[in-house]
């Protein structure tokens, strides 16, 4: 056998352990938080392509959760800031709204972690369903942080398009 399709194979088996893990965290998750499982392999598949190191960085985003608060010897004021504005993993978490959910390790990279990741993803949506209770508006919110709507249709339609389209499959 070549080196070629060994490695080939390689990747392969690792692939699907990965996704098979990952099915069972988001069957845990989803019967911890009452959310539908095929809701949230939809945002997966939107937000990160099933990409569990898939990291977004949002200089615009000017919510920020305690910052100071999550500083030490290894990790800077300035560094926590822009970690706060980045999206991470599968469920692309911001920094800041996993602060906010509790999370307290020193190093937001941690998020890349699936089951890590999936939980927060996971509680946000309940948080948000607690709040809209329609799941239209929540996979709105849980991409811009409110469904907000103009002229009857959502700032992001095409977003709320996209999961909802992938969730029905």
């Amino acid at each position: 056998m070549s080196l070629g399709k060994i490695l080939k194979s390689l990747v392969n088996m690792f692939s699907s352990k990965d996704k098979l893990d990952r099915e069972q965290i988001i069957e845990k998750y989803s019967e911890e938080y009452q959310i539908p499982a095929d809701l949230i392999r939809a945002i997966i598949k939107i937000e990160s392509n099933n990409n569990k190191y898939a990291v977004r960085y949002e200089r615009r985003y000017e919510w920020l959760y305690e910052p100071e608060n999550y500083t030490s010897g290894l990790q800077t004021l300035d560094t926590e800031k822009e970690m706060q504005k980045t999206s991470w993993g599968l469920m692309q978490i911001m920094g800041a709204l996993a602060r906010e959910l509790g999370f307290e390790g020193i190093y937001l990279s941690e998020l890349v972690d699936p089951d890590l990741n999936i939980k927060l993803g996971t509680k946000h949506l309940a948080n948000l369903y607690e709040k809209y209770d329609n799941y239209l508006d929540i996979i709105s919110a849980y991409n811009q942080g409110s469904p907000e709507r103009v002229e009857g249709n959502y700032k992001n339609q095409r977003y709320v398009d996209l999961v909802n389209d992938y969730w029905e499959k």
